[in-house]
């Protein structure tokens, strides 16, 4: 699960704003599994960059208690900032990626800056843990329905084992 944490105030197109994603494994009901020892890592798409990288673990950040918060931050631009969140190992019996989009608004005030500096500010933070690209709608689509039929196989197998009198 992915929710934005913002009291309801609007991040703004400033490059200094920022809110906070949060990234919770949950089970297939919502019920947050608050035991577990996952790393999260985020990808940031669009208007938006992450605050910090796996030197000070934001990103990938270690779930605490069930969640794993990262801080967003807004470019100059405003816009739509498209957010996932996936386990940091992944495999077919772990939780599968969530994907989250917010949009940025206009400044209320006019910016002061030097064109100059602002091109200097980093379009992301980097890390030899990050992926390059974020997943395709597809592969989320493939994840979710492999998750699904590893589901459905282990329904089969606990019916064979009830089957056989090994469970009851």
């Amino acid at each position: 699960m992915l929710w934005v944490d913002d009291e309801n105030v609007a991040l703004k197109a400033d490059a200094s704003d920022f809110v906070t994603i949060v990234a919770a494994v949950a089970d297939g009901n919502g019920t947050i599994k608050r035991l577990n020892n996952y790393y999260v890592k985020f990808h940031v798409e669009g208007e938006g960059r992450i605050l910090g990288n796996a030197g000070v673990l934001a990103n990938p950040a270690p779930i605490k208690w069930g969640t794993a918060p990262a801080l967003i931050q807004s470019t100059l631009k405003p816009g739509k900032i498209k957010v996932s969140a996936s386990v940091l190992f992944e495999g077919s019996q772990m939780p599968v990626s969530a994907v989250l989009e917010l949009e940025s608004v206009a400044a209320e005030h006019p910016l002061v800056y030097s064109e100059k500096e602002a091109a200097l500010i980093p379009a992301s933070s980097t890390t030899g843990l990050e992926e390059g690209t974020a997943k395709s709608d597809a592969e989320l689509k493939q994840e979710q329905l492999l998750k699904k039929l590893n589901a459905k196989r282990l329904k089969e197998v606990e019916k064979q084992q009830e089957d056989f009198g090994e469970k009851k």
